[in-house]
């Protein structure tokens, strides 16, 4: 096993492609579970999901993202009773970064400030860019579990990680939208049903 460094705690490999930046336009297909895949958000009946109220909070929270990020767009979505599936788009702002390095010096008044500023992660902290993916997903999360807390659900709590995958054409941006719409009709088939 290997240990990180900086704090001893075992090492954990990123999800996220290496080479990516993830503030860059494009389409994302995310799909964020309940810790432990505990069904919270309500249940299926008939090919029909039936929201609880913390699944009503997942869909409201989803639906503000384009308000907190100007930059990002919504698409096809999908609140299960354990996970949501969705389309994540960012805009092209018209400012081209070449790479993390680049759009981390626009971001940071002096370089030395690196270290302190974008901590373990330094320069692919996803805080520091302001329509990064990462900061997204964070943001939705964060948001959702304060509103489904406040209603006494103290137990709710999120898988720490998110799956996403990177659209790379439109056939794909369609079998994904297909798929999102249908994941009610096939929810026995699904790999996160219980």
């Amino acid at each position: 096993m290997q240990f990180n460094d900086y704090d001893g705690l075992p090492y954990r490999k990123s999800n996220r492609l290496s080479e990516r930046d993830y503030t860059k336009p494009g389409q994302y297909f995310i799909t964020i579970c309940t810790k432990d895949r505990n069904p919270f958000f309500g249940e299926i009946r008939n090919g029909f999901i039936g929201l609880k109220n913390p699944g009503c909070i997942v869909w409201k929270v989803w639906n503000k993202i384009p308000e907190r990020f100007e930059s990002v767009m919504i698409e096809s979505f999908i609140v299960m009773p354990n996970h949501a599936h969705g389309i994540i788009r960012i805009k092209d702002t018209g400012e081209k970064m070449q790479n993390t390095a680049d759009a981390m010096n626009r971001v940071l008044t002096e370089p030395e400030e690196l270290n302190e500023s974008g901590g373990v992660a330094k320069r692919k902290n996803p805080m520091l860019y302001k329509n990064h993916l990462g900061r997204v997903v964070r943001w939705f999360k964060g948001r959702c579990t304060r509103e489904i807390r406040n209603l006494g659900i103290n137990e709710f709590a999120w898988h720490p990680r998110y799956h996403d995958r990177i659209i790379r054409n439109k056939q794909e941006l369609n079998r994904i939208k297909t798929y999102i719409n249908e994941n009610p009709i096939n929810w026995e088939d699904d790999i996160y049903y219980q």
